[in-house]
């Protein structure tokens, strides 16, 4: 698994960039026989027993040793995920409003650092970036409030649009948000460099801030790590019927 290419500890996200939309996974390329052939019994074997492997490896991975249940609680927040969902929401109710932080843990993003040699006395730092969206949305009794778009990227938080609620519902609704057609407000890093800063203090004071969201990737890899036994679980079973 690439969860040891990861730091598990990543810095204060104080720093505010535009988002960045990483390149998309070129998957390795195979040749495949241009005539059909029968199946292979050997073939079939060798795959269910690479799978076989993939398991007991995972299974010998050690649990992502964090305190991040701790942290939760100290900042007034509740965790909910389905058994059979990527889904992890995060949840703080206030006396006004209540606050959602909610993403997906799916196969991981990678965004590769360009290689760069190291000046003199400095260590060679090649690690690639883990990159996860999410979304944090605050919401009053009424069902107003903001839904804003970020991500988390090599231990800062990228905010890259803030919404209003009851729009982005709306649209969500009508399936024309995903058209890009809409105008939900400009990119964050275009507005002004004071605006910014009150959103992310406001953002700080209200508990999303950097102690809390540090705990989004070791809740990312542990949520990771179950759905992919579970693959690997339902994989063999497949295989096995056509053994």
């Amino acid at each position: 698994m690439i969860r040891g290419m990861i730091a598990r500890q990543i810095t204060r996200l104080a720093a505010v960039r535009p988002l960045r939309m990483c390149n998309m996974c070129i998957c390795q390329k195979r040749t495949f026989a241009t005539k059909p052939e029968k199946p292979n019994k050997p073939a079939i074997s060798k795959l269910m027993s690479s799978v076989q492997v993939a398991y007991e490896n995972e299974k010998k991975e050690k649990a992502i040793e964090s305190n991040t249940e701790e942290i939760l609680k100290r900042h007034g927040f509740t965790k909910t995920e389905a058994k059979d969902s990527s889904k992890i929401i995060l949840t703080k109710k206030l006396d006004k409003f209540e606050l959602e932080i909610s993403f997906y843990s799916r196969d991981i993003e990678i965004a590769e650092k360009p290689e760069q040699q190291p000046k003199v006395g400095e260590k060679q730092e090649n690690e690639d970036e883990l990159i996860i969206p999410l979304q944090i949305k605050i919401e009053d009794k009424e069902g107003d409030g903001f839904m804003i778009e970020a991500a988390i990227e090599g231990g800062e938080i990228e905010l890259s649009a803030i919404v209003s609620l009851k729009n982005y519902d709306n649209l969500r609704k009508s399936s024309t948000l995903d058209k890009g057609n809409e105008y939900l407000g400009p990119c964050f890093h275009n507005i002004g460099e004071n605006m910014q800063a009150g959103f992310v203090d406001w953002l700080n004071d209200i508990g999303a801030n950097g102690e809390v969201l540090s705990c989004v990737p070791d809740l990312y890899l542990e949520k990771e790590q179950k759905l992919y036994m579970k693959w690997l679980t339902e994989v063999q079973r497949l295989l096995s019927k056509f053994e």
